[in-house]
């Protein structure tokens, strides 16, 4: 695989999937189920360590709550686009928008109490713009 695809497919799948976990980690509620996983794994300590050096970074609400989703939105639309070649087409489109489709629907079910979680309408505004932004994306 050329060099060119392979640090198209970092930057614009595998880095958004890592900034978005890393958020996670760093700034979400210990509550969340996958701190009992990293406990269950033994990493708690190392996750304590991270979240200790990042605390005292300050981000806006929006950088917390709704960036993580809309990365892994857009990582998956641009994986998806990979993927197909690059090729937006009847057939394609399905698998392409599967990641918007998931994202508005699950904002969608926090609205109706389907799924665990509390709508937000920031949160509805960056997957519908990462999704547009990741169909810009060619390999």
């Amino acid at each position: 695989m050329p060099i060119k695809k392979v640090l198209w497919y970092f930057v614009h799948v595998i880095l958004p999937v890592l900034c978005g976990g890393l958020v996670y980690i760093a700034y979400r509620s210990t509550d969340l189920k996958m701190f009992s996983w990293f406990n269950s794994a033994g990493l708690d300590s190392i996750i304590v360590s991270f979240r200790t050096v990042l605390t005292p970074a300050y981000f806006p609400d929006w950088f917390i709550y709704s960036l993580p989703d809309s990365l892994w939105t857009y990582a998956l639309t641009c994986g998806m686009i990979a993927l197909w070649s690059n090729r937006i087409t009847a057939k394609s489109a399905a698998w392409i928008f599967v990641g918007p489709f998931i994202a508005i629907t699950a904002e969608i079910g926090q609205t109706l109490g389907l799924i665990n979680g509390t709508f937000d309408k920031i949160d509805l505004a960056f997957i519908l713009e990462i999704g547009r932004a990741s169909c810009r994306e060619r390999v």
